[in-house]
């Protein structure tokens, strides 16, 4: 078990000028309505104006004359106000062989309550009733296969809102069964669940920042469950531009599996960066019982593809009476809770990369591996003009840093 006590923890150096973790502090209970901010109440299809976002809603149409579409996609493909569109998926109808498509779009897909129709009345959660702490609809790839459930693109900001996403089968080269990101701007999962998803890179969520950074934000009351890559990255991969913030409490990242390689729960590949601070869901620990090869918890591997591709994992905690957890994770082969790995091209000196991984105020305990229960260090055996591949530095009350030196 590797223990570690609050201190302070130094950022990459080279990122200038790129915000890539804040923490704003507030009294639970104004905590509690901040994340419960979003109002039902009686509202007006097409309100977009400079100021306010539109409004849509998918049920039944032919029952329902307040539904505008019988089909998410269709919602997404009308989905045109500059400030964003809120689109309310209502159980009129049920969701199946869904395989969406967003594209430089601004949405927010919600879930809606089983009692709820299409511009129903309801009422503010959060102030006189509470917001729901569950999902509440499921968009489903169940019924078709070789693609993910949603696809985003180009410049977009994505809000999933009490809703699960599951069965969605990409191939085995593909990346993000549940969901797939790839490109530069925001997607935030909110009381949510990301399930059942296989494919070969990201199993449950892939996002790659590409023309830009893009933001990956796992919120309160948030799980990635059982979910399944091929080869790497079985609950969540973040690789490019990406910034993973994992902070809230309530999320778990739990029971997903990359055997044949890296990060069953999360992986992190260069110049991506991962901040993780969640004390978990209910008392269990925020990443558990994820199987992997190498890294059964969590992977940090420099990207290969050219040089300063640095691979940042940030662990603190949130709530000063609960330390960030990896706990009861196996790795076939190394690292059963973290693996790091650095890179060194053996044919151009300045190719390389650093793995850090940068630990306060934190605990690894539990986890199962033939090398490196708890942490695994991947030297590579590489060594190029006296430079070291990777090094641990142990600090004061166990805290540690892992990075490359020369």
């Amino acid at each position: 078990m590797t223990n570690g006590v609050f201190r302070s923890c130094p950022l990459p150096g080279r990122r200038k000028g790129v915000a890539v973790m804040y923490i704003i502090r507030y009294p639970r209970a104004s905590f509690l309505l901040l994340l419960c901010s979003l109002v039902f109440a009686t509202i007006n299809a097409h309100a977009c104006s400079a100021t306010a976002q539109d409004v849509l809603f998918v049920g039944n149409t032919t029952s329902d004359s307040a539904c505008n579409y019988n089909t998410i996609q269709g919602a997404i493909n009308a989905a045109t106000c500059p400030v964003g569109t809120k689109i309310f998926v209502t159980s009129e109808l049920t969701y199946t062989a869904q395989h969406l498509s967003i594209s430089n779009k601004n949405i927010t897909l919600i879930g809606s309550a089983p009692t709820a129709h299409c511009n129903s009345l309801s009422l503010v959660c959060g102030i006189l009733f509470p917001c729901p702490t569950n999902p509440l609809e499921t968009i489903s790839g169940s019924g078709h296969s070789g693609d993910s459930v949603i696809t985003i693109r180009g410049a977009s900001n994505v809000t999933l809102q009490y809703l699960t996403i599951s069965d969605g089968h990409d191939s085995d080269s593909g990346s993000g069964g549940g969901i797939d990101y790839d490109g530069t701007g925001s997607l935030t999962v909110d009381t949510s669940t990301v399930t059942n998803n296989t494919a070969g890179y990201g199993g449950g969520i892939n996002v790659k920042g590409t023309g830009g950074p893009a933001e990956l934000h796992i919120n309160h009351r948030t799980l990635i469950t059982d979910n399944t890559a091929k080869t790497s990255g079985g609950g969540i991969r973040v690789e490019g531009k990406a910034y993973l913030f994992m902070l809230a409490d309530y999320t778990w990242v739990y029971n997903n599996t990359a055997l044949a390689g890296y990060g069953g729960g999360v992986e992190i590949i260069g110049p991506a960066a991962g901040y993780i601070g969640s004390p978990g869901y209910a008392g269990i620990p925020v990443i558990y019982e994820n199987q992997a090869k190498h890294g059964g918890g969590i992977s940090v591997n420099a990207g290969s593809t050219g040089s300063l591709q640095d691979a940042t994992l940030d662990l603190f905690s949130t709530d000063p009476q609960l330390p960030v957890r990896v706990s009861n994770n196996t790795a076939s082969a190394t690292g059963g809770g973290i693996y790091v790995q650095p890179y060194v091209s053996s044919a151009v000196e300045n190719d390389r990369g650093f793995a850090l991984v940068c630990a306060t105020n934190f605990r690894i305990d539990n986890n199962i591996a033939k090398e490196g229960s708890a942490i695994y260090s991947d030297e590579e055996n590489v060594t190029l003009g006296g430079l070291r591949a990777a090094r641990l530095i142990s600090t004061a009350h166990n805290a540690v840093i892992f990075r490359m030196l020369r």
